[in-house]
C-alpha cells in the first residue's frame, strides 16, 4: 500500500491541537490531524466545567486564524478586573489603569473546541482522520506512522499535541520532568447573589487557592478551588448544602450567597515538563509539553504561545526554502520557549509554596500590598501575563 504524503501530521485535536492546524492551513500546506473522537460541531446550553482564562496573545491567534467571530457569537466573558487576598494584603488589577480594553476573557472549553472544529470541518487543506497511531518510522527527509487501519501516513513533521499523557512523547523517548504540587482542583459552577462584575476574584486560604471565574452570565461564576488532597475529599464529600456553606466561608461571602448549579469535578495536580521540546521531525505542543498548576490561568496561553512561534518559525523556512521539518530548525522552537517555559514554571511553584507557607504570610501580605501600590509594577506583570515573552 502507498504512503499517503502530508505535509504536516497533528496527533491530537484539542484546542492547542486544533489551532495549531488551522494556523498551519493558512500557510497552504497540506494538513493531517489524527484524533480518535469525531468532530463535535454543535453546543448546547449547558455550561461546561472546564473554562480557561484566555489572554491577549491567544486573543489575537484566535482571531488570526479565524475562530474568534465564531466564540464571540456563542458564549464568552471578558474580564476587565482581578482582586487577588491573602489574611491581610491584597491586590486589585483594572484594565483601565493599565491601558487595555480587557485583561482577558474567560471561556467554556467546550465553546473554544467547537469554534474550532468548525473551521477544521470547512478547511480545505485539513483532512480529519478518526485514526490513532501505532509506531513511527524516522528518516532523514521524513517520517511515516503506521495507523489503527494498518495504512501509513509520510509527512515532514508530527506534532504532538495529543495532551499530558502523549503517545507521542513516548514514541520519541523524550523524558519527562514529573512532580506532584500534592493538591486536587476542585472545579464547579456557582450562581451567585451579587453581580461579579466581570472580576476574577482569587483568595488564598490557609488549605488552598480559591478562584472565582466570570461568565457570560453575571450572577454565574465558575470555581477552582485547589487544596492538599485529604481536604478535597472532605469537601467532595459534602452534600451541596455544606459544600457550599465551606465555599462561602473560603471566599468571604465577597458575593453574597451562593447556589451550586452543577456536579463537582475534580483532578490532581501534576507539574510535568518535557526534558526536550523535540527531535528528529518532531514537536510536542501545550500539555504534551508541560502541565502547570491553575492558580495563574497560564496553561493552555502557554500551549497557544507556542503554537504562534512554531507557525512563525515554519514561514521563515517555508520563505527561504528551507526544510521546515530538519532537526536544526525545530531547534529554534525549543530554544525560542523553552526558557520562558521554564521560568513559568517555577514561577508558579514558588508561589504554591509561598501561599501555602502560613510562617511565610508577612512576606506575601506585604508583597501583595506593595505591588499594589505601583502601577507601573502592575503594568509590568500584567504585560508578562498577557503576552509571555
Amino acid at each position: 500500500m502507498q504512503n499517503k504524503q502530508y505535509d504536516i501530521v497533528i496527533i491530537g485535536a484539542g484546542i492547542v491541537g486544533a489551532a495549531s492546524a488551522l494556523a498551519f492551513a493558512k500557510t497552504d500546506l497540506k494538513i493531517a490531524i489524527l484524533n480518535q473522537q469525531s468532530l463535535i460541531t454543535e453546543v448546547d446550553e449547558t455550561i461546561d466545567l472546564r473554562t480557561s482564562a484566555i489572554n491577549l496573545a491567544s486573543r489575537d491567534l484566535l482571531q488570526e486564524i479565524g475562530v474568534w467571530p465564531t466564540i464571540e457569537s456563542l458564549r464568552l466573558s471578558a474580564y476587565d478586573k482581578m482582586t487577588v487576598w491573602d489574611k491581610e494584603g491584597s491586590i486589585h488589577f483594572d484594565c483601565a489603569e493599565i491601558g487595555e480594553a480587557h485583561l482577558g476573557f474567560i471561556i467554556e472549553n467546550k465553546i473554544m473546541q467547537v469554534a474550532l472544529n468548525k473551521q477544521i470541518q470547512s478547511a480545505k487543506n485539513i483532512d480529519y482522520l478518526t485514526l490513532t497511531p501505532q509506531a513511527l518510522y524516522t528518516y532523514q527527509e521524513n517520517i511515516v506512522l503506521l495507523l489503527s487501519d494498518h495504512s501509513k501516513l509520510q509527512t515532514k513533521l508530527v506534532i504532538g499535541a495529543d495532551g499530558a499523557n502523549s503517545w507521542l512523547r513516548q514514541a520519541a523517548g523524550i523524558k519527562l520532568i514529573e512532580r506532584s504540587y500534592e493538591q486536587v482542583a476542585i472545579i464547579a459552577n456557582v450562581k451567585t447573589e451579587n453581580p461579579h462584575q466581570q472580576t476574577a476574584w482569587q483568595h488564598f486560604t490557609p488549605t488552598g487557592p480559591v478562584a472565582f471565574l466570570p461568565l457570560q452570565n453575571q450572577h454565574i461564576c465558575s470555581i477552582v478551588w485547589s487544596c492538599e488532597t485529604k481536604c478535597a475529599e472532605t469537601l467532595l464529600a459534602l452534600d451541596p448544602k455544606n459544600f457550599i456553606y465551606a465555599l462561602n466561608q473560603a471566599f468571604e461571602d465577597k458575593l453574597g450567597q451562593l447556589e451550586l448549579i452543577s456536579k463537582r469535578k475534580s483532578f490532581s495536580l501534576i507539574m510535568r515538563h518535557a526534558k526536550s521540546y523535540v527531535a528528529p521531525r518532531i514537536v510536542l505542543l501545550g500539555d504534551a509539553l508541560h502541565t502547570i498548576h491553575p492558580l495563574a490561568g497560564l496553561g493552555l496561553n502557554l500551549g497557544l504561545k507556542e503554537v504562534a512561534c512554531l507557525i512563525e518559525l515554519i514561514k521563515k523556512s517555508i520563505k527561504m526554502r528551507q526544510d521546515y521539518g530538519a532537526y536544526y530548525q525545530l531547534l529554534k522552537f525549543e530554544r525560542a520557549r523553552k526558557q520562558v517555559n521554564s521560568s513559568v514554571l517555577f514561577a508558579m511553584q514558588g508561589f504554591k509554596q509561598l501561599f501555602a507557607n502560613e510562617s511565610l504570610s508577612w512576606l506575601r501580605n506585604e508583597g501583595l500590598k506593595l505591588t499594589n501600590r505601583s502601577t507601573l509594577l502592575k503594568k509590568f506583570i500584567f504585560q508578562r501575563a498577557a503576552f509571555l515573552n
